[in-house]
């Protein structure tokens, strides 16, 4: 055996002959958290198991919030932390991490309550659906204008003499009716152009005001990360999302769990939280009232976190990307998340 390999497995082994391995874990689902009888499942949890399993080591568990588990294993005494633990420069300096097990970034929650009519005005009044019907508004303007000019000669189009009948004219034909048309043959070659031209400005009228519509669907202030420097924001002191708000001077309200930051949100305490985005979309679908946006920002691995120089590491490494190739992983991920 490689001496490189030797010295990790000599420490295992001694672990192993000593007293159980003291796991710290805290709810965070679906990454961990209990079941009815009280006992631990999740992601991480099943993650974990698998790899203990497969080196017949020895634990329990230790149920602690988020500073204890960093305070436990930095202090040396928790020998793993098992959960959705974000590997941070920071924490690195404190204490060790294994190779990452999944790939994330945080997320933003907001309020899901239908839009009132300040929203639908909000939306009406997007600078996208004003700009094209201003483009319709001068296409019938325009159009009239011209078809006029060349039917105002022709004796075979009497009412071609009277400019609003060319401005009645350009405006049935952007909405598709027209029981009249031009006699003249530029009349009717502009004609042909509006007819084309009202059914592709119809559509894109029709595309944007969709849009809109939607977007102002749910009253909500927040959009993106741009957004949380003017509302209230609540996140969980110590976390990776309230050192990203620290960072970038957001102001946020602090709660000590992300169910009591959620509990806030869904009864309009704060209009936003910002957190683990695959935490935040658990919490959503469990909850009414509340939803998470489509953006995504810090991205970010967790990891399980070990005392500085710890012998299980390397060992630990090996079993845990033994598992993540694994059909069991994939289950999980499916079960949990809903992905593969």
């Amino acid at each position: 055996m490689k001496r490189a390999l030797l010295f990790p497995l000599l420490g295992v082994f001694a672990l192993s002959l000593a007293a159980p391995l003291r796991v710290g874990l805290k709810e965070a689902p679906p990454f961990s958290m209990k079941d009815a009888a009280g006992r631990w499942q999740g992601l991480a949890v099943e993650l974990w198991e698998s790899a203990a399993a497969g080196l017949d080591l020895d634990y329990v568990y230790e149920e602690r919030d988020l500073r204890g588990l960093l305070e436990g294993v930095a202090a040396g005494e928790l020998d793993v932390a098992v959960g959705a633990l974000t590997i941070t420069a920071e924490r690195e300096r404190r204490f060790d991490f294994t190779s990452p097990f999944f790939a994330t970034g945080l997320g933003i929650a907001v309020p899901d309550r239908p839009a009132g009519l300040g929203a639908l005005a909000r939306g009406l009044w997007d600078v996208r659906l004003l700009w094209v019907l201003l483009a319709l508004v001068g296409g019938v303007l325009l159009v009239s204008a011209l078809v006029w000019h060349f039917e105002r000669r022709d004796p075979r189009n009497p009412e071609g003499h009277d400019p609003r009948w060319s401005l009645w004219w350009a405006i049935i034909t952007l909405i598709g009716y027209d029981d009249t048309q031009p006699t003249s043959f530029a009349g009717r070659a502009v004609a042909v152009f509006w007819m084309v031209a009202s059914v592709v400005g119809v559509s894109v009228l029709t595309a944007v005001l969709t849009t809109v519509l939607t977007v102002s669907r749910l009253d909500s202030n927040v959009s993106g990360p741009d957004d949380l420097y003017r509302v209230e924001v609540a996140s969980v002191p110590g976390s990776s999302a309230a050192a990203y708000l620290e960072r970038r001077r957001i102001v946020f309200k602090g709660f000590p769990t992300l169910d009591a930051a959620m509990d806030a949100l869904a009864a309009g305490a704060v209009e936003a939280v910002v957190y683990d985005a695959p935490l935040l979309q658990y919490q959503a679908l469990h909850r009414e009232r509340v939803r998470v946006l489509d953006a995504r920002f810090d991205p970010q691995n967790y990891a399980f976190a070990l005392p500085t120089a710890s012998p299980l590491r390397e060992p630990l490494n090996r079993a845990l990307l033994e598992a993540l190739q694994s059909e069991a992983w994939q289950q999980a991920l499916f079960r949990y998340l809903g992905q593969r």
